[in-house]
């Protein structure tokens, strides 16, 4: 076991008595691994926040990326209001909910556009969007808005987002979708 005074000391390189913001890095990164980039999504609705948060909670994210900790929503919903994306004036207090994930390389629509895979590129990542739908359908879930921007790849495999949409099988389908097409998930 790790004696935290010890542990403190061992941080507390000019022996002040507290950490300064230097140290408190340092520490971070030696310990957590450095700065993680994240994306957050910031929601209106609470039921769709809620929709997505509870289909995630019996995946893989090995298919569909995981959510991250993040404030509890009690306390982000008391600062919101006083929230303003830089450089849109944005307010957020029309977005009370927010879900944190693990920062993507790109969007499967990106990789299209920017990259130009060659045939066997391609094969594989349909073949990893069709695993990740497998194991959504494995678990009784219908996607519900699959495009190219809801197929994210992070650290070279596809995952899916976007699961405020979903829903489970035998439910009724449509709830929310922005493809202005029924998704090819929504026909069983």
């Amino acid at each position: 076991k790790v004696d935290a005074a010890v542990e403190f000391d061992l941080w507390d390189k000019d022996k002040s008595g507290y950490l300064s913001a230097s140290e408190y890095i340092r520490y971070c990164d030696q310990t957590y691994g450095g700065k993680l980039k994240v994306a957050m999504k910031f929601m209106r609705n609470a039921d769709e926040h809620a929709r997505e948060v509870d289909t995630r909670a019996d995946l893989d994210i090995h298919f569909v990326l995981g959510l991250l900790p993040s404030l509890p929503q009690a306390t982000f919903h008391a600062n919101v209001a006083s929230l303003t994306l830089h450089g849109r004036g944005v307010a957020m207090a029309n977005y009370p909910h927010v879900l944190v994930m693990p920062a993507a390389d790109r969007s499967l629509e990106d990789v299209f556009l920017k990259e130009r895979p060659n045939d066997n590129q391609i094969r594989s990542m349909l073949h990893q969007v069709a695993e990740a739908l497998a194991h959504l359908h494995d678990h009784g879930v219908v996607h519900g808005d699959l495009k190219k921007l809801n197929v994210l790849r992070v650290n070279h495999r596809m995952r899916l987002i976007d699961m405020d949409a979903a829903t489970p099988f035998g439910a009724p389908v449509g709830a929310k979708f922005s493809s202005g097409s029924l998704p090819p998930g929504t026909v069983l």
